[in-house]
């Protein structure tokens, strides 16, 4: 019960922080009216009362937090998800939303959503795999390595991705890729 208390008035100070002296003393009246809270007998109770919370606690409520911001997925998303209707990736607003959704299991079907959404959502026309690692690193854990996932999404048939252009002669020149018609086709068929 504390932890939901202590997430809960995380959220408000997050939140209301923001505001300006005036919109806080608003919404605090507000929200004190709408829960039938009288504001001067809850402020007039000792801090004994009121239990102390210790800062693990504070540490665990702070990762809870962070990790539910994360999770939440759109409403929109939510009732057409709900409706069984058709998703596409341009109703995500987020990457670790698609990701979410589409529910990658092996590591090239990780690469292929974030390349998906930077591509689409982003607008990045080419892709480099420091990109694709980057994305990945923001809603899961980045691949061991990059290089041969996006190989395999190359030699896949159909093709998911393609390289563009390549930077120098070696085998470690800097490389630009670009998601296929039919990777993104996957991404979505992964959503539905």
């Amino acid at each position: 019960m504390l932890d939901q208390e202590l997430t809960t008035l995380m959220k408000c100070v997050e939140l209301i922080g923001e505001l300006n002296p005036e919109a806080r003393t608003r919404i605090t009246h507000y929200l004190a009216s709408k829960f039938d809270v009288d504001i001067q007998s809850a402020s007039s109770k000792p801090l004994a009362s009121v239990p102390a919370v210790s800062e693990d606690a504070k540490a665990d409520a702070g990762t809870a937090s962070a990790t539910s911001s994360k999770s939440i997925v759109d409403k929109t998303i939510l009732r057409k998800l709900g409706e069984n209707e058709h998703l596409r990736i341009e109703d995500f607003s987020t990457s670790a939303e698609l990701f979410k959704v589409a529910k990658p299991k092996r590591a090239h079907e990780k690469a292929l959503v974030i390349a998906a959404y930077l591509t689409v959502i982003k607008g990045n026309k080419e892709l480099k795999s420091a990109d694709i690692q980057k994305g990945l690193r923001e809603v899961d854990k980045g691949l061991q390595n990059i290089t041969n996932v996006i190989t395999r999404l190359q030699t896949n048939k159909p093709k998911l991705m393609v390289q563009t252009r390549k930077a120098g002669d070696t085998q470690q020149a800097r490389k630009r890729f670009k998601v296929t018609q039919e990777g993104l086709d996957m991404v979505e068929a992964m959503l539905n």
